[in-house]
């Protein structure tokens, strides 16, 4: 949703809806005020959902997803609460087990599990090119919305039913907001098919950064979490 207003509505509405059918339905409202984690697109987005089953993913996607696990811990009823929640869930990371977990599901529909413990195996785009910070600031907001379009012009989502999708495809991110940059650092990786497509991307790919003079506060992550009345 487009603000934190609109998203309570819906939330509220899912969690109702839950209610009548006789589902225990929970509705967390995060914050999209910029990208999660630090990749776009599929298989980087893979790679980068396998660095957090290790242990070393991005803070905030990485928060976001522990959180959520240890939400449905509790909604199982494995747990009594949120506090030996969260502690599950964290030692099914350093433990392995959730990495390991992951490698079984994706053997199981058929995929190469070897990718999983060893992601350079995972398909990789023929181009690589960083794009660099313009100016010297503090990244005030980076458009996630915006970079979704722009990600998808790579190939690695549909504009309309039936369009192929390129899987190797999509950005790295090198920055987030409250971050100071000094011209010329690395703002964000393009992963892509040819030199025409980075070409083709950089303007609309800058224009979803936005700068400050003074210093930015990313905000929260989750800003509430709905529950059954």
């Amino acid at each position: 949703m487009k603000d934190v207003e609109s998203a309570h509505l819906l939330a509220k509405t899912m969690v109702d809806i839950g209610r009548l059918a006789d589902l225990h339905t929970v509705a967390a409202i995060t914050s999209m005020e910029q990208p999660l984690g630090r990749a776009i697109g599929n298989v980087l987005e893979l790679a980068e959902a396998i660095a957090i089953l290790r242990g070393e993913g991005p803070a905030d996607v990485s928060d976001l997803c522990y959180h959520e696990a240890a939400e449905l811990l509790v909604m199982a009823g494995r747990v009594p609460g949120m506090a030996e929640a969260e502690m599950r869930v964290k030692k099914a990371v350093h433990s392995g087990d959730a990495l390991a977990k992951l490698a079984e599901v994706i053997e199981a529909q058929g995929g190469n599990p070897r990718q999983i413990e060893q992601p350079d195996l995972l398909p990789r785009a023929p181009v690589r090119a960083m794009l660099r910070v313009p100016r010297t600031g503090y990244l005030a907001e980076i458009e996630a919305e915006g970079l979704g379009l722009a990600c998808m012009r790579l190939g690695a989502g549909r504009f309309q039913k039936g369009d192929a999708i390129d899987y190797r495809t999509g950005f790295v991110l090198q920055a987030k907001v409250g971050d100071h940059l000094s011209s010329g650092d690395p703002l964000i990786e393009i992963h892509a098919r040819s030199e025409d497509e980075v070409s083709s991307i950089q303007n609309a790919v800058l224009a979803c950064y936005h700068w400050s003079e003074a210093p930015v506060n990313a905000g929260p992550l989750v800003y509430d979490t709905l529950r059954p009345e």
